[in-house]
């Protein structure tokens, strides 16, 4: 099998680092990026860059020059980009109307946009080498809407809307772009969760606003049980993807073990229709 050099954004914990740590045991060149590598991150950026085939560079999604600066780095180190996984992401949770405008905004430019900038980067390369991967860590909520996380499934519907989109666009150039639907995982994003800003607002839902903390506490308590789903679980999705040969990926691949089941339903009743939608649509 060929070696891979594979780009990873947010690696400084959870899938990221688990899915880094999982490509270079693999053997793959691996880049994995995070925030304030030299900052907050310096302790987990310290022990990947101790791992051989990783390598660690600074990476904000949120900001167009570091992501065009860290992706030029990789392509005149590597003269190629294989395989990008992007996985940096903020969740928020709470009264929906109480969050801000501007937390809004927040949560989007990091779900959405984010790997928007990253695709961005990697295509020129991609296209030249006319071949390459897009991984999409999305989430069973980019599927289903759930109560109290409006923002935050809001931005994953976009991010897989985007992804579908280049999927068609992408494949005759001999790109793919795919996405992983991992469900709950007992992963450092639920110690980061954003709340709503907006106290005037909050006070005028009384009992309800506190259902959102009632739902985390509840995950927090599923999460403490030994046969809880493992993290693990999404870089081996990552990595079963990486393996495949190049046009026999799924769009989709749902890691889900408590309501998988009912997004694969979804995501095969909409297979159909979309496939005549497209034919509609396409110049061929």
């Amino acid at each position: 099998m060929e070696n891979k050099v594979i780009l990873i954004t947010g690696s400084s914990s959870g899938f990221g680092n688990l899915t880094a740590k999982t490509l270079a045991m693999d053997g793959h060149k691996v880049y994995a990026t995070m925030k304030n590598s030299e900052g907050k991150n310096a302790e987990s950026a310290k022990t990947l860059s101790g791992i051989e085939n990783i390598n660690v560079l600074d990476l904000d999604v949120t900001d167009d020059n570091s992501v065009n600066k860290t992706v030029k780095k990789i392509i005149e180190a590597e003269s190629k980009i294989d395989v990008v996984v992007n996985n940096a992401g903020i969740t928020g949770a709470g009264i929906t109307e109480a969050f801000t405008i501007e937390q809004v905004k927040q949560i989007f430019d990091v779900n959405t946009l984010g790997p928007l900038r990253v695709i961005r980067a990697v295509l020129p390369q991609m296209r030249k080498q006319k071949s390459g991967l897009i991984i999409q860590i999305s989430s069973r909520a980019g599927r289903v809407v759930m109560p109290f996380i409006g923002a935050y499934t809001a931005s994953k519907f976009a991010i897989e809307a985007i992804t579908q989109t280049y999927s068609t666009e992408l494949q005759p150039l001999g790109i793919e772009s795919v996405i992983i639907e991992p469900g709950d995982y007992p992963t450092e994003i639920i110690n980061k969760v954003l709340t709503p800003e907006d106290k005037g607002v909050l006070s005028e839902y009384g009992e309800m606003a506190r259902a959102p903390e009632k739902m985390f506490e509840g995950f927090g308590e599923m999460f403490k049980n030994p046969d809880a789903p493992k993290p693990q679980l999404i870089a081996d999705a990552v990595k079963k993807l990486v393996d495949m040969e190049p046009g026999k990926r799924p769009l989709r691949t749902v890691v889900d073990a408590m309501f998988g089941q009912v997004v694969k339903e979804l995501n095969k009743a909409s297979e159909k229709s979309q496939e005549e939608i497209v034919k509609v649509f396409s110049p061929n």
